[in-house]
């Protein structure tokens, strides 16, 4: 049985909910009772990457690997310019 296109538009309209929700550093607990899982597991399972601090993490680990970048970019560029 196809579950149709309706429901695809209310589940992403979901989704969208509980990923909002998340960033903005609210308990995946809660989420959980909104959600109506019968566990919280499943919900973890579903939003853990959304959750305000991995997402901090995440964008932290991001910067730390720019700013590598970006000095090792620099440490090139200034090695080409040396004369010889």
């Amino acid at each position: 049985m196809s579950k149709g296109k309706n429901f695809m538009v209310s589940h992403r309209f979901r989704d969208t909910f509980a990923v909002d929700y998340l960033k903005t550093g609210r308990p995946i607990e809660r989420l959980s009772i909104l959600l109506g899982h019968s566990s919280v597991k499943v919900t973890v399972r579903h939003y853990s990457p959304w959750t305000k601090s991995l997402q901090e993490q995440l964008e932290s680990d991001l910067r730390a690997m720019w700013d590598h970048l970006e000095q090792g970019t620099k440490q090139v560029q200034s090695q080409n310019t040396r004369p010889n």
